[in-house]
């Protein structure tokens, strides 16, 4: 990791120590959904998330969501395309807390890409499992392909970096929380967890730098 990478990992991090950016108090910001995106339309447009419970793996029983968005004429219900599908695993159980218009989801623009990032959780307990999802897709034109990044661990958030690589598109960093403390304040477990840090092209998913993990809680 070079030394901006580096500079701008460390300084995201030490935002990351208090609270999640996807679990404060804020309200959601979806201004990324709304815009001028499609240069073929006249006006603004609007990008609409879609999330279709799914039986994956036929079992019979619901194992994640097919996520794409619905891209209309703002202001009217002309659907001028939609992007492309993209299975996003996400075991749903008794006590499985996800809604797709909570806090646990976060929407940025990177140039004519609208970026989805969402930290699941699932299952009870001890078999709870944290994981997080990040689709992006160019909404400039149909049939663009998206890019998907999947991660075990608390998705915490993501940040819009500068053009790195000299494409002309800004860069994607994403901040996941491994190790997470145990809320049981009776619990003997010990108190730990780590940030890892992903730098992508905002573009194509590319990766921009070795994601390189930081301790934050000991």
């Amino acid at each position: 990791m070079n030394k901006i990478f580096k500079t701008l990992a460390v300084t995201a991090l030490t935002f990351s120590t208090n609270s999640a950016v996807m679990a404060n108090n804020d309200p959601i910001d979806f201004s990324a959904l709304t815009g001028e995106y499609v240069s073929t339309n006249p006006g603004l447009e609007i990008a609409v998330p879609s999330w279709t419970r799914v039986d994956n793996n036929s079992d019979g029983k619901i194992d994640g969501y097919d996520f794409h968005f619905d891209v209309y004429k703002l202001g009217t219900k002309t659907q001028l395309f939609s992007t492309p599908v993209q299975y996003l695993p996400y075991f749903l159980s008794a006590c499985t807390r996800f809604y797709p218009n909570g806090k646990n989801i976060d929407f940025k623009r990177i140039s004519s890409n609208v970026v989805l990032s969402a930290s699941l959780t699932t299952g009870c307990g001890s078999k709870e499992k944290l994981i997080g999802h990040v689709y992006a897709v160019n909404i400039s034109a149909a049939g663009k392909t998206p890019w998907v990044k999947s991660f075990s661990g608390r998705l915490l958030g993501t940040g819009i970096l500068p053009d790195k690589n000299g494409n002309g598109i800004g860069e994607l960093s994403v901040i996941l929380e491994t190790g997470v403390p145990n809320e049981d304040e009776y619990s003997e477990d010990p108190i730990y967890s780590d940030n890892i840090i992903y730098v992508y092209d905002g573009e194509t998913g590319a990766s921009l730098a070795t994601p390189q993990k930081y301790a934050i809680q000991r």
